[in-house]
């Protein structure tokens, strides 16, 4: 039996790829909106999938209805 192992990206850079601050991604963690890895050693690391989940989000968020431009 195979374990998928999450990818995962430090705050800084899911903050870096979303286009907000570090504050905002630990916010985010706490709230629930990003999904957190845990690793040994390290405080906080954020698994790739849900920062793409979360981009996808804010760019439909950022599409006027209809998809028009």
């Amino acid at each position: 039996m195979q374990t998928a192992i999450a990818k995962q990206m430090t705050v800084r850079e899911a903050a870096l790829r979303l286009g907000v601050t570090d504050q905002t991604i630990r916010n985010w963690l706490r709230e629930g909106r990003l999904l957190q890895v845990p690793v040994l050693g390290r405080a906080l690391m954020v698994e790739t999938q849900s920062v793409e989940r979360r981009l996808a989000e804010l760019e439909r968020e950022r599409t006027p209805a209809g998809g028009a431009s």
